[in-house]
């Protein structure tokens, strides 16, 4: 498990850029462990509206990580953590943090998008679904594909118009350089080392 104090500077480098990119060895925790310090975080300040949605490239890993959450958590999946693939949606009312794959995430903002652009005041739809969306984890950003990289257009475009949502990019290695500067400002990061010492390093903020 990742020291208190990593905790503190994981969730304050995020906390305090509207873009960050956390890299992470195999073993490290970072899919499992980051998003329940940000929705810890959150309950702590006794904020239990504000939502957190992941996503993966693969269906297999969206219902795995939601599962092994939930298990963590002590709780069923489809509650606090769920899950949101083709063709099913184990997510509820009390879901906080829901797994998608990076297909459904394009689609539902692309419909929502679409759906606004088609009424002649705007139906202000984007904005009710990003109301209680307060963070939009890309996992495994490296593996690149035509959905992943459609994703990361629209958020450049919107980030900006939603003060509260952080957009944190996650991959096991990737050169920082290629988000140098894509969100507006040089990206925040922070690596974590790997299964036996896992110190967190913030390279820049």
């Amino acid at each position: 498990m990742l020291s208190h104090f990593q905790k503190n500077d994981l969730v304050k480098i995020i906390n305090s850029n509207k873009a960050c990119l956390i890299t992470g060895e195999t073993g490290s925790g970072k899919s499992t462990q980051i998003v329940q310090f940000i929705l810890d975080d959150l309950n702590s300040k006794g904020d239990f509206k504000t939502n957190i949605v992941c996503t993966q490239p693969r269906r297999i890993s969206t219902i795995g990580l939601a599962d092994r959450i939930s298990e963590e958590r002590v709780e069923t999946c489809g509650n606090e953590t769920g899950y949101m693939i083709r063709g099913e949606d184990k997510t509820s009312k009390n879901t906080r943090i829901s797994f998608v794959t990076t297909g459904i995430l394009l689609r539902m903002i692309q419909g929502l998008i679409g759906k606004k652009s088609s009424n002649a005041g705007g139906s202000g739809d984007e904005s009710e679904f990003f109301k209680n969306i307060g963070y939009i984890f890309i996992d495994e950003v490296h593996e690149r594909s035509i959905d992943s990289d459609f994703l990361l257009i629209i958020l450049k475009k919107i980030i900006n118009k939603f003060p509260n949502l952080k957009v944190v990019l996650m991959s096991a290695t990737i050169d920082i350089n290629v988000f140098n500067n894509y969100f507006g400002d040089k990206i925040a990061h922070a690596h974590i080392e790997g299964h036996f010492s896992r110190p967190v390093k913030s390279i820049t903020t």
